[in-house]
């Protein structure tokens, strides 16, 4: 079973994400921010992490360059779910490794599904993932 890490600063984002994950057979852990998405990598190694970018404490850009500055991460498949868009955050983010990046307001939870099997070469079929509508 493939671990996500969540690292959102918004309860309803975090819930949604514990909520669906597992439905689709992933383990979930969340932090809240950067600083606590570190600690928590070093307690529960991820397989792939779903990054917010503004967040207090630690952003999820200062997060990803310390990150990718410790070899056991620099190649972690990580996926922006963010509100954030500017073409700038955009290259930077990609400079950093990111793997996909969706807005917040814009993207569909299939699109998500599908990154995230593509990158966890999961074994889920398309029909088996969870439908938002019907998480809450």
């Amino acid at each position: 079973m493939h671990t996500i890490l969540v690292v959102d600063d918004d309860p309803i984002c975090r819930e949604l994400m514990r909520r669906l994950l597992p439905r689709a057979g992933y383990t979930v852990v969340i932090a809240n921010n950067g600083k606590d998405a570190l600690e928590a990598l070093a307690a529960h190694p991820a397989d792939l992490v779903l990054l917010d970018l503004a967040m207090p404490q630690m952003d999820g850009l200062t997060f990803l360059r310390i990150l990718r500055e410790n070899p056991k991460f620099r190649d972690l498949p990580v996926i922006l779910v963010t509100a954030v868009s500017t073409r700038e955050i955009v290259k930077i983010a990609s400079a950093l490794g990111v793997r996909d990046y969706f807005i917040k307001a814009e993207f569909a939870m299939e699109a998500l599904w599908e990154r995230i099997g593509k990158y966890l070469k999961a074994d889920a079929c398309a029909d088996s993932t969870p439908d938002a509508a019907t998480a809450a």
